[in-house]
């Protein structure tokens, strides 16, 4: 085996795949920040009221809020069904 083959037989084993909690801090991680970019970039098309007063802004951010409980729940069913398969 030649040492180019072992150097990427050793990169290739040390990738590991990102747990379901590691996929999920990751996920909207970026969710947060693409929000926190358009609000420092778009804040007056964030400002425009929809219907009363609810803004672009708010109805993104409830839209992130529940992205966050549907892969918080998608990540929790999938660890409760990791460990039953454990046991």
């Amino acid at each position: 085996m030649s040492d180019s083959q072992a150097t990427r037989e050793s990169k290739h084993r040390s990738r590991r795949r990102l747990s379901p909690e590691g996929w999920f801090v990751k996920f909207n991680a970026t969710v947060l920040t693409l929000h926190l970019v358009l609000v420092l970039a778009a804040r007056p098309q964030l400002a425009t009221e929809t219907a009363g007063h609810l803004t672009v802004g708010v109805l993104l951010l409830l839209g992130q809020g529940l992205l966050l409980l549907s892969t918080a729940l998608r990540y929790t069913a999938v660890g409760i069904s990791g460990k039953r398969s454990q046991t």
